[in-house]
């Protein structure tokens, strides 16, 4: 993808999310933060990627992040466009962003799953409780509807899991 940030017109990579441009920018920066030193140009943000080994020089890349409310795209590219080395490693770490993404998205729905699927398991031991000290027989219908809840959260907190898998 080319991009032009200022006077010039950059040759780097594209990627599309499903969530607001501000949120995105948000994400980048505290990811960015992670993997260098970054400086917000207000258009636009510059990370200074530390080398990895001694006797190689840092990287800055320069990212651009544009969209609405719904849906946002992200362009990141090496700021030195003579560079060419690097530029799949840019790929890389656009790359390895969206994965963290998705996949700290993936890793709050499980927590919520079980949060959920414990709070119904509670309910129901709760029941159970109450009846065996009461003698009371519990309500078919209210049995039915919790197993029914909690089958389904089990099911679901499992597709949750076996979806970060896929991402990861």
């Amino acid at each position: 993808a080319r991009e032009p940030i200022g006077d010039i017109k950059y040759s780097g990579f594209t990627t599309s999310f499903d969530l607001p441009v501000t949120e995105l920018q948000k994400k980048w920066w505290k990811y960015s933060k992670s993997i260098g030193i970054v400086e917000n140009m207000k258009s636009y943000y510059l990370v200074k990627i530390p080398p990895q080994e001694k006797g190689y020089a840092s990287v800055s890349l320069i990212e651009k992040s544009s969209g609405d409310e719904k849906r946002s795209l992200i362009f990141l590219a090496v700021l030195d466009q003579t560079l060419n080395d690097y530029k799949e490693q840019v790929r890389d770490v656009l790359l390895e962003f969206k994965v963290r993404y998705y996949t700290d998205l993936v890793e709050r729905k499980i927590e919520e799953k079980e949060i959920e699927l414990a709070s119904v398991g509670k309910e129901y031991e709760n029941l159970v409780e109450r009846a065996q000290k009461t003698g009371e027989a519990i309500s078919a219908k209210r049995q039915t509807s919790l197993l029914t809840d909690l089958s389904k959260l089990s099911f679901e907190l499992e597709e949750l899991k076996r979806s970060l898998n896929q991402i990861q």
